[in-house]
């Protein structure tokens, strides 16, 4: 009877591996002799380690991406001011009058220079005394500059990102473009046919 005891507690209490045939216990989710899972819907815990490595790297993948779009948007937004800055600094910077005045008094020096070394032996009127006074040093860069001024009336007119600097006198009474200013920077454009030095 004991056998039978012992054979009715095998036949409750245990059950066959249907993958090696060894007795296991009725509750038993994996066979201890074979090592193999027995139940479906149980989970294997090497599973749960690579859900968890899953989970985890869809994490850092979902940081990666909040991190990405987060800069992308910075990037966005740092396209967009980089030329309202530059429009900002173009308008605050443009050149005053006196920085006009300069350059274009400079110029007018150097073109004066130019054009009476190019034109010593012909004759054009109002050019042999100033070049007779010029070379024998009557005449300095100081004084070419006052008769300039004296002669000719420099404007400056504003636009939104640079102005120009425009002579008038009695060759231009309607004014020509001697100089152009932006970002700080004034650029002469002056030539010797668009300034008066001498009195008629």
């Amino acid at each position: 009877m004991g056998q039978g005891s012992g054979t009715n507690i095998v036949t409750t209490g245990t059950k066959r591996c249907p993958y090696c045939g060894e007795e296991i216990n009725v509750t038993a989710t994996k066979c201890r002799y074979c090592g193999e899972w027995l139940a479906k819907n149980v989970t294997k815990p090497s599973e749960q380690k690579v859900e968890e490595i899953q989970d985890n790297d869809m994490t850092a993948a979902d940081v990666m991406d909040i991190t990405a779009s987060g800069l992308g948007c910075v990037w966005a937004l740092v396209k967009m001011c980089i030329p309202v800055l530059l429009f900002v600094y173009a308008y605050n910077s443009k050149p005053d009058f006196s920085e006009h005045k300069k350059e274009v008094a400079n110029e007018v020096v150097k073109c004066t220079k130019d054009e009476i070394k190019s034109t010593t032996n012909t004759f054009i009127p109002g050019l042999g005394i100033l070049a007779s006074n010029l070379i024998d040093g009557s005449i300095n860069d100081d004084n070419v500059k006052n008769m300039f001024f004296r002669n000719n009336s420099l404007e400056l007119k504003d636009s939104w990102f640079w102005n120009r600097g425009i002579l008038y006198n009695s060759y231009n009474p309607e004014g020509t473009t001697v100089s152009f200013g932006i970002c700080g920077f004034v650029i002469p454009l002056v030539e010797w046919e668009d300034f008066k030095l001498m009195e008629e």
